[in-house]
């Protein structure tokens, strides 16, 4: 049989008793249920995940591009420095 992705499964977990309190205890500051509370933290992992590969592809992209202009700068410097040094002989 094939699920739709709206389809709810039940998950029988075990987890420390620690988190379960603790995820009880937002899921009643959050006046949600510890389903819910679950839920909402799963969803919300996932969606800081791709936030976060977002964010890095980024920063690498800006760093690469960076990169090649100090090395072009760089390479230039050098230029000068020999073009400035084959002179002075």
């Amino acid at each position: 049989m094939v699920r739709n992705s709206t389809d709810m499964v039940q998950l029988k977990i075990r987890l420390p008793a620690a988190i379960r309190r603790r995820l009880a205890e937002s899921a009643e500051a959050n006046r949600r249920t510890l389903t819910a509370e679950i839920l909402f933290r799963l969803e919300d992992s996932y969606k800081t995940d791709a936030t976060t590969r977002e964010a890095m592809a980024a920063i690498e992209g800006g760093l690469m591009g960076r990169l090649h202009t100090a090395m072009k700068q760089a390479q230039a410097a050098r230029e000068e420095l020999d073009k400035a040094m084959g002179e002075k002989k």
